[in-house]
């Protein structure tokens, strides 16, 4: 099935809780993503675009540094927040004979700095077009952590062997485990279907230098219409619960 381009490359003005830049801070949730995503602890990474560098083509970008420089292709997770979760993106940097990393491909709304985790397990040669798909956690509405202890210490001595032993088979914390079963906020819970959209999303795209291709064009509409549907959703939740703070709700 041939190629369609399905869309261009769009981003979100700031004011909206989608929007999304580099961490202010590693707190403890980045942290906890990091080791998620399996990678070396989070750091900020310098951005330092050569002449030419291009949005979106950052293992191009550090192979054309390095033909000048020398140096060495790392292969790493960009972590970038917005109000709702964290978003791990598989990426390109380039370290410097001298041992410094940094990011040579300039970054959508020009941040001077990323933050990165290596990916210790994909060496210099990896082919990059097998890259794994983005990953997100969601930060907004967390679980409350009494509230699981709770659950758990109502556990039957029986019950909770059984929810760790199906805990264990997940690769999963018993508290973990849990926490994904208790109720969710609305908009937590529209927070959570979006991430599940976005990686099916990602699933049917193939990003170039000219915008965003599929093979399955209409899967794609039909997914991105209903990323759509829960942006909006999502939008008018966050203005309730911000209305609700401001008055003292």
């Amino acid at each position: 099935m041939p190629l369609a381009k399905v869309a261009s490359y769009s981003g979100y003005e700031p004011e909206d809780p989608m929007f999304q830049t580099t961490p202010d801070a590693i707190d403890a949730a980045v942290t906890a993503f990091g080791r998620e995503l399996g990678a070396a602890d989070p750091q900020y990474v310098d951005v330092r675009p050569f002449p030419g560098a291009e949005l979106g083509m950052c293992q191009r970008n550090v192979l054309d540094h390095m033909r000048l420089h020398r140096g060495q292709l790392v292969h790493a997770w960009a972590i970038w927040a917005n109000r709702l979760f964290l978003m791990g993106e598989f990426h390109a940097i380039w370290r410097s004979p001298g041992g410094e990393l940094v990011d040579v491909t300039p970054t959508a709304e020009g941040e001077a700095r990323v933050l990165c985790a290596i990916a210790e397990d994909y060496g210099e040669n990896f082919d990059f077009a097998l890259r794994p798909a983005n990953r997100a956690m969601r930060t907004v509405d967390p679980v409350d952590p009494a509230a699981v202890a709770d659950a758990i210490a109502a556990l039957s001595p029986a019950r909770r062997s059984y929810e760790q032993t199906r805990a264990a088979r997940r690769g999963l914390d018993l508290e973990t485990h849990i926490a994904a079963k208790l109720p969710l906020s609305d908009l937590a819970a529209a927070v959570d279907a979006l991430i599940k959209c976005c990686e099916l999303r990602d699933r049917l795209a193939l990003p170039t230098r000219s915008g965003v291709y599929s093979k399955d064009p209409e899967a794609f509409m039909a997914v991105q219409s209903r990323m759509d549907q829960l942006h909006q959703r999502i939008v008018r939740l966050f203005a309730e619960r911000d209305r609700g703070v401001r008055h003292g709700a």
